[in-house]
């Protein structure tokens, strides 16, 4: 690989991108244990715990030196996140009638689409 183009495999995959990979891949290591731990402890408990290990791995990640202690808490925090989209869909079913669930449901899915538009607007340009 390293001879391909006369590229090696790090100018080909800049950390930046495995940093993203990290995050985006972590999540759907074991996407049915997160639904069982809702199952099991309710998502106000499993809410809570996927808060505190967003956070100290948010935390964790501005302290990084290197790219793999850098990689290590951005895949900690898509371990954190995870739990998120169980624990939203359980809190759906248990708070909304039948017929406003779609209502809900889209709401908590397009709010970081929409957040990420209006930022990317709202952001000066050079």
């Amino acid at each position: 690989m390293s001879n391909y183009c006369g590229a090696s495999p790090e100018r080909l995959v800049p950390p930046a991108r495995r940093c993203s990979s990290a995050l985006l891949s972590a999540p759907h290591t074991s996407p049915g244990r997160r639904g069982r731990l809702v199952d099991r402890f309710g998502p106000r408990i499993v809410y809570a715990w996927a808060l505190v290990g967003w956070s100290v791995m948010t935390a964790l990640g501005s302290l990084a030196k290197g790219f793999g202690f850098l990689f290590a808490s951005r895949m900690g925090l898509g371990l954190f996140e995870a739990p998120a989209f169980p624990c939203n869909g359980r809190v759906a079913a248990s708070w909304f009638p039948r017929a406003e669930r779609g209502r809900a449901v889209a709401g908590y899915t397009s709010g970081p689409l929409e957040g990420g538009g209006v930022s990317a607007s709202a952001w000066p340009s050079r």
